[in-house]
């Protein structure tokens, strides 16, 4: 396996973040550019999300645990459990690509509408970008069911002084006449 394949969910969501750094040291007034870097980071993020859809049967990028695929799996915050953990499945994966193709189509529709403040918008667009691509993947921080909802239903375990999530069941208002 090579370096880009084992990394490519990582390279993918903050691919975006190139072009945001670019954008920040590229010179104001030239408006131009920055639009030029914006539509070739995101249509470069779109090319590099594109190994996804030929090696996602790969045995060799499928998690055996799980079933996810791409998985990246690292210990970030030791202390307290949290772990960096990518991964994705079927659904993911068609999410990513479309956020890339739409996010690359977006910034290419926007070039003459964008008049005012173009660095603000594309660095923003781009990290909007960044944020949906860690959306769509499946886990983002493997904290534990019971660090992250500590709470279910109307029970609250002993060592949670307080319900930080609580599911209770509503009944369904209807009204006949909302329509």
């Amino acid at each position: 396996m090579s370096f880009f394949m084992e990394n490519i969910l990582s390279i993918v969501c903050f691919f975006p973040l190139l072009g945001v750094v670019l954008i920040i040291l590229w010179p104001k007034e030239n408006e131009q550019g920055v639009k030029w870097i914006a539509n070739i980071v995101a249509l470069m993020g779109f090319l590099v999300s594109l190994p996804l859809i030929t090696e996602f049967n790969n045995a060799s990028y499928i998690n055996s645990e799980t079933g996810m695929r791409f998985v990246v799996k690292a210990p970030w915050i030791e202390a307290i459990g949290v772990q960096f953990y990518f991964g994705i499945d079927g659904i993911s994966m068609l999410l990513i690509l479309l956020t890339t193709l739409m996010g690359f189509i977006a910034i290419l529709s926007s070039w003459s509408a964008i008049t005012e403040r173009p660095k603000e918008y594309y660095c923003y667009f781009l990290l909007l970008q960044v944020g949906m691509n860690i959306r769509d993947c499946s886990s983002v921080f493997d904290i534990g069911a019971e660090k992250a909802l500590p709470c279910f239903g109307d029970e609250t375990p002993e060592h949670f002084p307080v319900a930080l999530v609580r599911f209770e069941e509503r009944p369904l208002i209807y009204d006949e006449n909302f329509f």
